[in-house]
């Protein structure tokens, strides 16, 4: 009987550890995209001050997008803003596009570019961090008993609409 009790409770264990470590995943996941939201938004001043230079107009909506993120307090807030952000600093540069001294300017062509690969780096943690949340959330959901006794959370997930 000691055996049998022994062996639950070495399971019972061995579920909240992994419960917890699927979750330190999501939670890591999390920091990583929201680093990179935020390296994107140091970089826009700079891309707005360049931009102004060439007496390009409709800056303002792009400012105010990154206003949104900035202030976003929920995860689920800060993706929709952060979507909102991708789309006008695409439209912004469709704008530049038609400017060729812009076109050829070294300083716009490097913060662009750097803009482009966050972007990039921001839809893949999207994508991972999406998964490792359904993952842990399933986790949750085949261990309701052990996941509540340890008192886990779910870790809210980007809906797929959020993600396009």
């Amino acid at each position: 009987m000691i055996i049998i009790i022994s062996l639950l409770l070495i399971y019972i264990v061995y579920i909240n550890i992994t419960l917890s470590k699927k979750r330190k995943k999501v939670i890591n996941e999390w920091q990583e995209l929201d680093n990179l939201i935020k390296k994107r938004n140091d970089l826009i001043p700079n891309l707005l001050a360049k931009v102004k230079e060439y007496s390009i107009e409709d800056i303002d909506k792009v400012n105010e997008a990154r206003n949104k993120v900035l202030s976003s307090k929920t995860k689920k807030d800060k993706i929709t803003h952060s979507n909102k952000l991708t789309n006008e600093l695409g439209y912004l540069f469709s704008l530049t596009e038609e400017n060729s001294d812009l076109k050829t300017d070294g300083n716009f062509l490097t913060i662009q570019s750097s803009i482009n690969d966050i972007e990039d780096q921001i839809n893949n943690y999207k994508r991972r961090y999406n998964i490792l949340a359904i993952n842990y959330k399933n986790k949750l959901n085949k261990f309701k008993i052990i996941a509540h006794l340890f008192r886990h959370q779910k870790e809210d997930y980007i809906d797929e609409e959020v993600l396009e």
